[in-house]
């Protein structure tokens, strides 16, 4: 996508097209288009150095500022534990090693949903982090290894973005910068608050930017373009449909956007380009056809998001959540009315200075006028259907029938943002790298691009807004093994509590031990809550709601009912009154189903 677009090596701007300068080692890369790196000079020996020096920087930033309590209590339960996703990517990281080490088709699974089991086709259970995670999630547990890939996500997803970064400008110090605007963006931050690794481990889109550089550059051949890029795809594909759906408009759309900005010079590599990612699609895609088919096959019919619901109100991009609003009066206004899913479209007015700058100083270059244009489209295409400033409704978009295509009507208009950041880093690393005059100008750009990320920065949520009030350890009767004293190898269980998804999370902990009826997976498949609908609505019994509940656990085959102790105390009534009694053992309530079973009605 930025063949003959811009700077670095093998730029049309640099120099005759195909034509690469080759740096001398050291930090400050001699790139014809660039004439200084910035107000600093740091030599280090090898772009390896650099990129090692970069992925330590971020780790160390990230896990003193935000990330240490994952680290050190790493089997300790602590992010979101109000919400279902977290305890279901814990349960997915422990699935999919189980699924494949037992035969058993991945795809479905009779753990959950007992006794007819859920699919698992249209579900983001993160195969392939689960499996090359898995000898983490063996040797720490699937909670240990959710900590840790939360923890390394934001500063890795950094890493990434600062590769493809350093490869477009050669600079080390703008490209670190660009890095942190992705790594630690809001998109990327308050999902991992919410405890989404599909929405975190974003390595992926930069990393197919830095292939497209790098090929640009020459120092990637064809075969081995496609089938680095088919790979990334491919991953992608099973990492999160959603993002690769994402990648896939940007792409029907950016192609020829660079095609028409490249000019009579560049367009032939642009269309080389773009027959080469069409064979990498069609490689990615042969490849999952299987998936894909099985997929569709099974598709939650009659499912549909209200797209307009989670668009991008452009009021959002510049405001922060609603504790870190720097006391500014409109900006403490905007976000008194802040949806939480919007936390994530935060992007910050230095950031969007930064682009505004560089389409200033730099618009006769092709690469600005590239990001800025895509950064128009993305924006576009995150409000959704309907236009919003402010919370309020302006009207629809001329392309809003695009969000109610069969795979477009269950995602989110407003998580085209993630690259949207991307752009933004990109357009960091190349504003600071860019050939601009005037000593004023020079030193004031950087002092821009540290508060574009300082801005990022102070909307990071802490790891205790993220805590619910009562976060605690896994109760002992699941962490230190005394289920198996209690309950038989393989028997339906029922598991009450306030915290979400509890019964996938102690699921994960005895390793598929027992079975559980309920669960969450996602909107389209349990709309409802993680436990079955029979014994939800008993929190409001009535007599016709408890002989319907009997006759479930007599239908269902349930063995034994598990109550997280002191979250849900009501409980304790509501199954006594059926007759239902239950023994404290390790921080739980057992209540033993085959002694009533004589008196359920039939």
């Amino acid at each position: 996508m930025t063949a003959q677009l811009g700077y670095g090596p093998g730029s049309g701007e640099a120099g005759e097209a195909g034509t690469e300068a080759q740096p001398p080692p050291g930090l400050q890369l001699k790139v014809p288009r660039f004439r200084s790196a910035g107000p600093w000079t740091v030599t280090i020996p090898q772009p390896v150095c650099q990129g090692v020096l970069a992925l330590a920087c971020y780790l160390v930033v990230w896990i003193i500022g935000y990330a240490m309590p994952l680290i050190l209590h790493a089997r300790t339960v602590q992010l979101n534990q109000t919400s279902m996703d977290p305890n279901f990517y814990v349960w997915s990281l422990r699935w999919w090693p189980y699924a494949v080490t037992h035969g058993i088709n991945p795809m479905y699974t009779k753990q959950v949903g007992a006794p007819r089991g859920f699919n698992l086709a249209w579900t983001t259970t993160v195969p392939p982090l689960a499996l090359v995670a898995s000898p983490l999630t063996l040797l720490l547990g699937a909670v240990g290894s959710f900590n840790i890939l939360a923890a390394l996500a934001p500063p890795v997803s950094a890493w990434a973005a600062f590769l493809a970064c350093r490869r477009l400008t050669g600079r080390f110090w703008a490209a670190l910068l660009g890095g942190a605007c992705y790594g630690f963006s809001a998109y990327e931050i308050n999902h991992t608050a919410a405890g989404q690794l599909n929405l975190t481990w974003d390595v992926l889109p930069p990393l197919m930017v830095y292939l497209v550089v790098l090929w640009r550059d020459g120092k990637l051949k064809r075969p081995w373009f496609v089938g680095l890029m088919g790979l990334l795809l491919l991953t992608q594909l099973f990492m999160f449909l959603e993002t690769f759906f994402e990648l896939t408009v940007l792409l029907a759309i950016g192609l020829p956007v660079a095609y028409a900005i490249a000019g009579r010079p560049g367009r032939a590599t642009v269309a080389a380009l773009g027959r080469q990612i069409a064979l990498a699609y069609g490689a990615a895609l042969l490849v999952a056809s299987p998936y894909l088919a099985y997929s569709l096959e099974h598709y939650p019919k009659g499912f549909t998001r209200s797209p307009g619901v989670t668009g991008l109100d452009l009021a959002n991009l510049i405001t922060p959540r609603p504790n870190r609003s720097f006391s500014i009066g409109w900006l403490v206004h905007f976000g008194a009315h802040l949806p939480s899913y919007a936390y994530a479209d935060y992007v910050g007015i230095p950031a969007l200075l930064v682009l505004a700058g560089l389409a200033i100083w730099t618009w006769s270059s092709r690469i600005t006028r590239y990001l800025v244009v895509m950064f128009v489209v993305i924006v576009a295409l995150a409000v959704g259907p309907l236009f919003a400033v402010g919370a309020r409704q302006i009207g629809s978009v001329p392309w809003s029938a695009l969000w109610y295509l069969p795979v477009a009507r269950s995602a989110l208009p407003n998580r085209f943002m993630l690259l949207g950041d991307l752009v933004v880093a990109l357009a960091v690393a190349v504003w600071l790298a860019a050939p601009l005059r005037g000593r004023v100008l020079q030193h004031g750009r950087w002092l821009l691009a540290v508060l574009a990320v300082l801005f990022i920065l102070a909307d990071v949520p802490t790891i205790a807004d993220a805590q619910p009030p009562h976060s605690e350890e896994v109760p002992a009767f699941f962490s230190k093994g005394e289920y198996r004293h209690y309950i038989k190898p393989g028997a339906t269980v029922v598991v009450i509590s306030t915290r979400g998804n509890a019964a996938m999370l102690f699921q994960a902990y005895t390793n598929f031990y027992m079975r559980v009826a309920g669960g969450y997976i996602n909107m389209a498949i349990t709309p409802r809550s993680d436990l079955p609908y029979q014994v939800q609505v008993l929190a409001h019994a009535t007599p016709v709601l408890e002989r319907r509940f009997l006759r479930y656990i007599k239908r269902s085959h349930v063995a034994d009912i598990v109550v997280e102790k002191d979250w849900e105390p009501l409980w304790v009534g509501v199954l006594s009154k059926m007759g239902l009694h239950g023994h404290s053992i390790g921080g739980v309530l057992l209540y033993r189903i085959r002694p009533c079973l004589n008196r359920c009605p039939r």
